[in-house]
């Protein structure tokens, strides 16, 4: 390989390893191979993009429950000129 190549399989053909600018077709590089459904720029799964560059669902987002609404919070407001308030509560929630 030569200076700014990462691979040189002495042809252009994409889908073989080597893309036909010289750089690696692997999962985590942050460009759709062939062969590969997503490729978000790592290999972690749970985030859209599994590790083997196949869609996938999202990991879930919890929602807070009830009980947890009562418990101490801070409630962060952001007012004009960027200004940050902070308020602090120790409310609980009326059912």
């Amino acid at each position: 390989a030569g200076l700014g190549e990462q691979c040189d399989d002495g042809n252009t053909t994409a889908g073989d390893g080597c893309s036909a600018t010289c750089q690696d077709e692997v999962c985590g590089n942050a460009v759709v191979d062939p062969g590969e459904q997503c490729d978000d720029g790592n290999t972690t799964a749970g985030d859209g993009c599994s590790d083997l560059c196949e869609t996938e669902a999202p990991a879930p987002v919890l929602a807070p429950t009830l009980g947890m609404l009562g418990m101490i919070c801070l409630v962060v407001v952001l007012m004009g000129a960027g200004v940050l308030v902070v308020f602090r509560s120790r409310g609980s929630l009326a059912r």
